[in-house]
């Protein structure tokens, strides 16, 4: 037999083996023999097996079967004891590969005669001819029958022994194991049996938490199965499991699959196919579509409503609030938005359009509204932000414009709320900030009209954390109203639900801790309970609050909470819409609760509005107060609207794909057609097969171009690799092997990509297509030169169509690999003199390492070497290790366009996180596009002292121009490797400035940036930044970064360790730098010339700084430089403001790092003796930080507090006393 399914009107084969066919017809059954053994023989056996087919005529299809299934079922068994049995420990139990016993009546030959009614039948003939079919036709027959038995009775014990192992990580590790042993053992290789095992095991992942191992199990009981009945179940798990992940692009690919199946094995999955097209319609925002079917259904009655639509001009950014109206409903709304990049309130008419009434200047993005219901009055919080400083400003909203009322300096205020919590009748308004304050505070008017503020909470009540939304109502339906806080880092990450207590002030009366909140909406439920959602991110981890496992706390997504009694209690939950390989950290979200169906209940809309493909998540309520979830594709929901006057809310969408760049759309409104999404992923990923000659290659292709189509990359290539294994066609076997290849590229395997194709470069066939590939794959990589002969070997093949292009590529190349366009700095030997030194005091060269060591200590430019670009390929790439990062504190290596000091292309290495759960952060930034990877303090220490990594951000050039970024250990070790087409996923913002930042050739500089704050430290080893493309570029004459004068040769000097008394007082000025005046300290003090040395530092501290900060950053670069060194000057100079430096300078350290020994014993050090003169808040503030300091030391006070000396004088290095370590290490 060749086909696997057989139309109904023709004979059905039952299985046939040996080359004999019992095919069962309307009439009886049919043996058909004329294959049976080789041509010499078929000839004498016809005769028999007539008489076999009466014999059938005679005693039944079924009874001759039997007779012939216990015959069989003899040869069968001793065939099978000869392959041995499935090995004892792979199963659960002896039984479960035993064999059944099934043999049907041994009288039956004689029962045909004795039932012959003529007694004339020639039993003789038939007694042959019946025993030659038993043993030599039939056996294999049966033997295939006994094997289905055997298999589906073994995976019934395996999966009882399965279900039995999953307490443990161990146990589910044996788990694994047992299953593979199964599904590779040669008595298990029954289609039914292996797509059945392969659903059972996607299911059992999923269950365990691994979503995508569950989809590859499903992957392949599809490609395992050979019944369209077994490829329907197969996908309708794979369907289901992306329904559930709101993975709508590979629902939609999972479904046109499951559509090209026979209809007969989809007759009894119509209702959850229609669901599934429905779910189709929305995520394609195909909105006819998905209002077809049966209005009464609630879906069809939504998309109904949403499909009319009105465009209106683009605003970035938007926000919309209610504001109150002359006359009910409302009839006016304030927008906030950009446009062309400036910041500003609209106040729109409730009409389709939105047609803007009035407009107001904002003097920055942040801005937070407010309206009082009691007086009709609207408040807006502006924030004018310096760092963390922030000066905000409360103003009344008038026709005139912003009419300042109040301002007040604390941390920057990101929301705010007006709410009635004492009952009588006048909203409070209480305002949410951020770092580094975190706290609520109350703004009140006194009745004069004064506004002043105060804590929200009591002393020591507040929570500590980040207050990303506040939201006020009655949601436990006792007539008073409650306050919803939204809590960040770094203490809380909670939804918290308030109320005012005694004396004002705010008590917690419920919290639910989920990680970072990022924002809230009230919603009325079909209980008539006004209910809270809250978004969650993945943003601000804190492996010690949750865990190292899930250092975001909860997933990200919608959470649904009710309030019951003092209690939060939560009701749903709703992951982020994806699309295809959208990475999975959630970076934002932000909700919206309205009407859109007019059916009195509460829909919701929420987004990630920073997902490489956004797509908006609407939940409509049922009258059961149950959510159904859909997704509008390509979409992010910016608020809800009434502007046409009828029961239902509008949509203010915000497209995401093409199909209406630079606009916003009222979805529910008007006389246009919300346009369907632009879809890119519904083209053919694979093709059409080759021509083969071999069964089933047609299948297998069609196979893993269908689980491409469905994001299952990984997958479809591991069933082309397993195709081309099963071929002898070496044509086909190429084929496949070359397409899964381009699918190992697509999902950034780079490793199998190219083994695969080096495979088929050394072949005889189908070199040409995997020259190609390979190409593609050398540029990726950066193997140049290797590109380059692929070029040449690909233009001698005359039938090459493309020869232009190929050309082109060779002339990108050629410079490339001749040397021609290459940068090789090498930091670690003496500078040559185009580099321009900026920060030499934060430069040291490191002879020993071969490395020049950067201190970094607030955000500036340190040092920069011009270079140009004249197009083509770019690889740039910098090594470099980490001695020591603290948070915020960082290095970036950039490349800086001269035309207008811009960085297009940055690699980075910096600290990030906060409270004691800092991240040392790696990554490269091309606009628009930042990939990164994180180390935690233990993993970084894993990895040696001074990690040392080397990173690639590349820019391929050409037609399939791509960005790239690598990120390799000291070991070679690949740590992170993320490839992005140019354009792909470019957000409207995002577009545009990545267009502004586009590289493009002209001149350039390789620059050498701090970040940071001064109350960090950083330090790092630049061991080489080298780049393929780039060209090192001569000054100008006369530039005068590079003119050499006294200062540069100071600079220099003390680079490369080459300084001495007599140089510095001969290269002294009154017009130094405050960097040079730091090296002059440095040497001074090392040379023991302290008086000298105190002298400029007082220079240096009589600059002044900022309020915050009221020293130069020098200053506390000098003591962070070298606490034991510079300690005695400092006090000498300071007095009593000793303290404030040294716990300015130590900020950071103090709060994030006091666990870090060498914190510990540079603090305890510092604060070793108390201040002359201190005051007693001073005083009391000292011994809180050595009490914190000496208990996480776990050392006893007088030995970690003993005096110890400082330097011996002249003396360049410093005595090691015990709790200072002269030269410290990460």
């Amino acid at each position: 037999m060749t086909s696997n399914a057989t139309p109904t009107s023709t004979p059905t084969p039952t299985p046939s083996r040996a080359g004999c066919e019992i095919t069962t017809t309307f009439n009886g059954t049919i043996v058909d023999a004329r294959s049976v053994g080789g041509p010499a023989t078929r000839a004498a056996d016809a005769t028999p097996w007539l008489f076999a087919g009466a014999l059938v005529s005679l005693i039944g299809a079924g009874l001759f079967t039997a007779e012939l299934a216990r015959a069989a079922d003899e040869a069968d068994a001793r065939a099978h004891a000869s392959q041995g049995p499935m090995p004892r420990d792979a199963t659960p139990s002896a039984e479960v590969m035993e064999d059944p016993s099934s043999s049907r009546g041994a009288g039956l030959i004689d029962g045909a005669a004795e039932d012959d009614p003529k007694g004339s039948f020639d039993l003789g003939a038939l007694a042959a001819a019946l025993a030659a079919f038993r043993y030599t036709t039939l056996s294999r027959w049966q033997s295939e029958a006994r094997r289905l038995a055997r298999a589906e009775q073994a995976l019934a014990g395996v999966e009882r022994e399965l279900r039995a192992l999953r307490r443990g990580d161990d146990e589910r590790a044996r788990a694994r194991w047992l299953f593979e042993e199964f599904i590779s053992h040669p008595d298990t290789q029954v289609p039914a049996v292996l797509t059945r095992a392969w659903i059972g095991e996607g299911q059992r992942r999923d269950a365990d938490g691994a979503p995508r191992d569950a989809l590859s199990a499903y992957a392949s009981a599809y490609t395992s199965a050979d019944r369209d009945e077994d490829r329907a179940a197969a996908l309708l798990e794979i369907a289901r499991l992306f329904r559930r992940q709101l993975d709508w692009s590979g629902l939609a690919a999972a479904l046109r699959t499951i559509e090209q199946l026979d209809a007969g094995a989809l007759d009894h999955l119509s209702r959850e196919l229609a669901d599934l097209r429905r779910d189709v319609a929305f995520g394609r925002r195909d909105l006819e579509r998905a209002a077809g079917g049966d209005p009464r259904d609630a879906r069809a009655r939504l998309a109904a409503s949403l499909r009319a639509a009105t465009k209106r001009d683009y605003l970035d950014r938007v926000l919309v609030w209610p504001l109150p109206g002359a006359r009910a409903p409302l009839d006016r709304y304030l927008l906030r938005g950009a446009r062309d990049d400036v910041y500003g309130l609209f106040e729109v008419r409730a009409e389709p359009e939105l047609p803007v009434a009035r407009d107001f200047p904002l003097p920055s993005p942040r801005a937070s509204v407010v309206s009082l219901a009691s007086t009709g009055e609207v408040f807006v919080i502006t924030v004018a932000l310096d760092r963390n400083e922030a000066r905000n400003t409360l103003n009344e909203l008038t026709p005139a414009g912003l009419r300042a009322l109040y301002s007040w300096d604390d941390s920057l205020v990101q929301s705010a709320a007006a709410v009635d919590l004492d009952g009588d009748g006048q909203e409070e308004l209480y305002a949410g900030t951020g770092a580094n304050a975190r706290h609520v505070v109350e703004l009140r008017r006194d009745r004069d009209g004064a506004w002043s503020t105060r804590e929200a909470f009591a002393d020591g009540e507040s929570p500590g954390s980040g207050v990303n939304q506040l939201l006020g109502g009655d949601f436990d339906g006792d007539g008073a109203n409650e306050l919803v806080a939204a809590l960040g880092p770094w203490s809380s990450y909670e939804l918290q639900l308030l109320r005012r207590g005694r004396a004002g002030h705010l008590e917690t009366r419920a919290r639910a801790r989920l990680g970072n909140i990022s924002s809230l909406a009230s919603f009325r439920h079909a209980s008539g309970e006004l209910r809270i959602a809250a978004t969650k991110t993945d943003r601000y981890r804190n492996s010690r609050l949750f865990s190292r496992e899930r250092p975001y706390g909860e997933p990200a997504g919608l959470y649904l909470f009710r309030v019951e009694g003092d209690a939060l209690e939560q009701t749903d939950y709703f992951a982020v819409p994806r699309a295809g390989d959208d990475e999975r950290w959630v970076r934002s979200g932000q909700v919206f609760a309205g009407d859109l169906d007019g059916d009195g209940l509460d829909e919701l809309a929420f987004s990630d509005a920073l997902a490489p493909t956004p797509s908006a998540l609407l939940l409509l309520q049922t009258d059961a107060g149950q959510f159904e979830p859909l997704v509008l594709g390509h979409a992010i929901p910016r608020a809800f609207v009434e502007v046409d006057g009828d029961a239902g809310a509008e949509l203010l969408l915000d497209l995401r794909d093409g199909s209406a760049p630079d606009s916003l759309w009222i979805a529910g409104a008007g006389d246009s057609t919300l346009p369907a999404a632009v879809m890119t992923d519904e083209r053919d990923p694979l093709g059409p097969p080759p021509t083969v000659d071999a069964f089933g290659f047609e299948r297998a292709w069609s196979e893993a171009r269908e689980l491409a189509s469905m994001g299952l990359l990984g997958d479809a290539a591991s069933a082309l690799v397993g195709l081309a294994g099963r071929v002898s066609d070496e044509t086909g076997a190429a084929s496949a092997l070359t397409r899964a290849a381009d699918l190992y590229e697509q999902a950034g395997d780079e490793r199998r990509a190219g083994k695969l194709l080096s495979r088929l470069v050394e072949g005889r066939v189908g070199v040409a297509a995997a020259r190609r590939g390979a190409l593609r794959w050398q540029l990726r990589q950066g193997r140049l030169a290797e590109a380059l002969a692929t070029v040449d070997a690909l233009l001698a093949d005359s039938a090459v169509t493309d020869r232009a292009a190929l050309l082109a590529e060779r002339e990108r190349l050629s410079p490339i690999v001749a040397g021609d366009a290459r940068l090789d700095l090498r930091p670690g030997r003496p500078l040559d003199a185009a580099w321009d030194v900026a920060a030499p005091f934060a430069l040291q060269r490191d002879p020993v390492a071969g490395a020049l060591r950067v201190h970094s200590g607030g955000p500036r430019a340190i040092a920069s070497y011009p270079v140009t670009w004249s197009g083509g390929h770019l690889y740039f790439e910098v090594e470099l290790g980490l001695e020591r990062l603290e948070w915020s504190s960082g290095l970036a290596i950039s490349l800086v366009r001269e035309s207008d000091d811009q960085p297009v292309l940055t690699i980075s290495a910096g600290a990030r996180g906060g409270a004691a759960d800092i991240v040392a952060q790696l990554g490269c930034d091309h606009p628009g596009w930042g990939p990164f990877i994180e180390y935690s303090p233990d993993e970084l220490r894993a990895l040696g002292p001074s990690p040392r990594f080397t990173i690639r951000a590349a820019v391929v050039s050409g037609a399939g121009a791509q960005r790239r970024c690598e990120i390799w250990s000291e070991r070679g070790e690949l740590q992170l490797s993320r490839t992005r087409a140019l354009g792909e996923h470019a957000l409207h913002h995002a577009l545009h400035h990545a267009l502004h930042h586009a590289l493009e050739p002209g001149d350039y500089r390789v620059e050498l940036v701090s970040r940071g704050g001064f109350d960090s430290a950083g330090q790092s080893l630049l061991y080489r930044v080298t780049a393929r493309g780039l060209r090192p570029r001569a000054p100008a004459r006369g530039d005068p970064r590079v003119v050499e004068t006294s200062a540069r040769q100071l600079a220099r000097a003390y680079l490369d360790a080459d300084i001495n008394g007599a140089l510095v007082d001969a290269l002294a000025g009154d017009d130094d730098s405050l960097q040079l005046k730091a090296i002059r300290v440095d040497a001074l003090a090392r040379q023991g010339r302290r008086a000298d040395a105190q002298h400029v530092l007082s220079n240096i501290i009589n600059a002044g700084g900022a309020p915050r900060h009221p020293y130069p950053r020098e200053a506390y670069m000098l003591l962070r430089r070298d606490p034991v060194l510079f300690e005695p000057l400092f006090r000498a100079s300071l007095g009593p403001r000793y303290l404030e430096l040294v716990m300015t300078a130590y900020g950071a350290a103090f709060a994030h790092h006091a666990d870090d020994p060498r914190t510990q014993r540079e603090l305890l050090h510092l604060l070793r003796r108390d201040v002359e003169g201190a005051s007693p808040e001073q005083q009391q503030e000292l011994e809180r930080w050595r009490a914190r300091l000496l208990r996480l030391a776990e050392a006893d006070e007088p030995a970690l507090l003993g005096d110890t000396a400082d330097r011996a004088p002249g003396s360049a290095e410093p005595r090691a006393p015990a709790h200072v370590v002269a030269e410290d290490r990460l």
